[in-house]
C-alpha cells in the first residue's frame, strides 16, 4: 500500500512541478525567450569576373594589335560590365568549345570592362558606340586595327537576350562580315 502511496505522490508532484513551470503565477519573472532566428540563405556563389577592372583599354588595344598582325588574325574587343548578365551570356556563346575553335583560328578576343567611372568608358565614344542602348558591345577590327564592324545600336544585347540560338546566329552574321569603311 505504501508504494501506491509513492507513485500517487510522484505523478502528483511532477504534473504540479510542469504545471508550475507552463503556466507561471502573475507577475512572476521568467527568463526572456531567445528569438527564433532562421539562417539566412546560403549566398549564391559569386560569378568570377569577365573584365579586368584594372585593365586599360587602350593598352590592351595596342598589345592585342600586335599579336592579331603577327598572327593574321582579328581582334574581337568586347565592352561591358562585370554586373551585365548579357555580358555572361555573350562569353558563353562564345567560349562554347565548338564555336571557340572556330573562333579563335580567326579572332582574339579582349574583354574591357566599361563601368561607370572607368578611363575606358572613353574607347566606346572613339567607336561610335552608346552604353545606353545595351551592353555588351562588340567592335571587331582588321588586321591594321580598323574597325570592320561595330554594334553601335545595342544589337549585341538585343540577340543575347532572345536566347543562345539567336545569339549565336548574330555573332555568326557579325564576325562573317568583310571589312566596312569606317
Amino acid at each position: 500500500m505504501k508504494r501506491i502511496h509513492t507513485r500517487a505522490f510522484l505523478v502528483a508532484f511532477f504534473s504540479l512541478s510542469l504545471a508550475w513551470t507552463a503556466f507561471p503565477a502573475k507577475g512572476a519573472q521568467t527568463a526572456p525567450k531567445k528569438p527564433v532566428t532562421k539562417k539566412p540563405a546560403p549566398a549564391a556563389t559569386p560569378r568570377p569576373p569577365i573584365y579586368d577592372p584594372l585593365l586599360s583599354g587602350k593598352i590592351a588595344l595596342e598589345t592585342t594589335g600586335k599579336v592579331c598582325l603577327d598572327t593574321n588574325r582579328k581582334l574581337f574587343v568586347n565592352f561591358g560590365t562585370n554586373d551585365c548578365d548579357l555580358c555572361y551570356l555573350v562569353k558563353a556563346a562564345i567560349f562554347e568549345k565548338d564555336y571557340f575553335e572556330r573562333f579563335g583560328k580567326e579572332y582574339i578576343a579582349v574583354f574591357i570592362d566599361v563601368a561607370p567611372g572607368s578611363e575606358n568608358t572613353q574607347l566606346l565614344s572613339s567607336y561610335g558606340i552608346d552604353p545606353a542602348k545595351g551592353l555588351p558591345a562588340v567592335a571587331v577590327l582588321d588586321l591594321v586595327n580598323r574597325a570592320a564592324d561595330v554594334t553601335r545600336e545595342g544589337e549585341l544585347a538585343q540577340a543575347a537576350q532572345k536566347g543562345p540560338a539567336e545569339l549565336k546566329a548574330f555573332l555568326e552574321r557579325l564576325l562573317s562580315t568583310e571589312t566596312k569603311a569606317p
